[in-house]
């Protein structure tokens, strides 16, 4: 009996076609991207295909989302998706907001499809230290001097905190922290002290950073207001 043919392979098929219908009955038409290069995750050149797709509170019991909870179960057919993909829906109409973009985080067989939902998008960037050897005008890295990453990449950004002085007396509000998940891209490997700038306007220093079977798990301390 081949891999394919095995109990196993046959109830992971069986519970994919499941998923899929499911999301044909209850979910909407979406656009799954595909990121080929570290530049904009949702450009045109990356999209795969248009699917029918819903999205639910990773719990037993169908419930609304909650503050601060990211991740979701995906419903939809996943023959044609993998971990790392973007699925993309429209709001059903002018001021529903009910649109979102979410990356797969896990598609694991016999496993829920996992997805995170995404609130910003991202710009990464690597400054550059000295260029020479010997004596340099500035040894240390350089924020007018930097390298690239990622461009315009969604990701669920969160904020855990704020950092500062604990004092009992008023004094200012220190920056916040970010926890960020976002999809891993194999040729651009992220690092602390990288930077990232979200889509409005704001700039933040990666502290730690993870990478995890589900994408990067990383902290950031934000830089500016």
């Amino acid at each position: 009996m081949t891999r394919e043919e095995s109990p196993a392979a046959q109830a992971a098929d069986a519970l994919r076609r499941g998923l899929g219908r499911v999301g044909r009955a209850a979910g909407a038409w979406c656009t799954l991207y595909r990121p080929k290069s570290a530049g904009p995750a949702l450009a045109a050149h990356n999209r795969i295909l248009h699917m029918q797709a819903a999205f639910g509170p990773p719990s037993t019991q169908w419930h609304a989302p909650s503050y601060g909870a990211p991740a979701w179960f995906g419903y939809f057919d996943a023959a044609y998706t993998r971990a790392g993909d973007y699925i993309q829906r429209p709001h059903s109409r002018p001021g529903t907001q009910d649109g979102g973009t979410w990356f797969i985080a896990s598609q694991d067989a016999m496993l829920p499809l996992l997805c995170i939902r995404t609130n910003r998008t991202l710009d990464i960037t690597r400054p550059s230290g000295a260029t020479a050897q010997g004596i340099n005008p500035y040894g240390g890295p350089s924020t007018t001097t930097t390298t690239p990453l990622l461009t315009q990449w969604p990701a669920s950004v969160t904020t855990t905190g704020t950092t500062g002085p604990t004092t009992t007396l008023p004094s200012p509000i220190g920056p916040g922290t970010w926890t960020i998940l976002m999809p891993h891209h194999t040729t651009t490997p992220l690092k602390t002290g990288d930077t990232l700038t979200d889509d409005l306007g704001r700039s933040a220093l990666i502290t730690t950073t993870e990478l995890t079977h589900l994408g990067w798990h990383l902290t950031a301390r934000q830089t500016t207001p």
